[in-house]
């Protein structure tokens, strides 16, 4: 085909990250690690890039999104 290169430009992407984390002393030995990361923090719909297969039946259009907002936690001893 004769088509330039980029010429179909799927929907941008809107993503805040952001990771909290805390270390604890218990005693001399021991200490306590806890860390929070949030991917997506404020749940955009961010929609996926549109079909580029040109002998599919929805060519073009854009059908799914993409990750939802995720939260991931962790503890760590350390002794």
């Amino acid at each position: 085909g004769t088509l330039g290169r980029d010429a179909v430009y799927g929907p941008g992407t809107i993503q805040f990250d952001m990771s909290l984390s805390r270390r604890f002393d218990i005693k001399e030995r021991f200490k306590l690690d806890v860390r929070s990361d949030f991917f997506n923090i404020m749940n955009h719909a961010n929609w996926s890039n549109p079909t580029a297969s040109i002998t599919s039946g929805i060519f073009g259009q854009v059908t799914t999104f993409g990750s939802p907002r995720i939260i991931q936690m962790a503890m760590k001893l350390y002794f």
